[in-house]
């Protein structure tokens, strides 16, 4: 599969997953879908990687699809929205390298745990 297609493969594939978990029968989602999440992200090499931007790029789009999917699922982490909306558009650089490590470990859904704003709490 040439270097253009295969991103957009698996962001078609990430829909797929996303419309079977929407649909809410599950009776038709398949009983792996973290596996599959995680399949998606580790087929995402981290160094094409690139701040994200608008608009997306398949990458991008992809992880917030799985970003949703895991919202939809029940990961209390993440309030749920769009799939663009799991995107921080206000990273730097450091961040990036940290996001490009993580999605080249042995658990990409760690990836997911990046994507959260941590919000400060000063009530003591």
């Amino acid at each position: 599969m040439s270097k253009l297609r295969r991103p957009l493969a698996r962001r078609d594939k990430a829909r797929r997953l996303l419309l079977t978990v929407e649909a809410r029968d599950e009776s038709k989602r398949p009983l792996n879908v973290p596996e599959l999440q995680s399949k998606l992200l580790a087929d995402i090499p981290g160094q094409t990687l690139h701040l994200p931007d608008v608009p997306l790029s398949y990458e991008w789009e992809t992880i917030g699809i799985v970003a949703r999917i895991s919202a939809i699922l029940g990961d209390s982490r993440f309030p749920m929205g769009c799939s663009a909306s799991y995107i921080p558009l206000d990273k730097k650089e450091t961040w990036l390298r940290a996001f490009q490590q993580k999605i080249d470990s042995n658990d990409p859904l760690q990836v997911l745990d990046l994507l959260i704003e941590k919000t400060l709490n000063f009530n003591v």
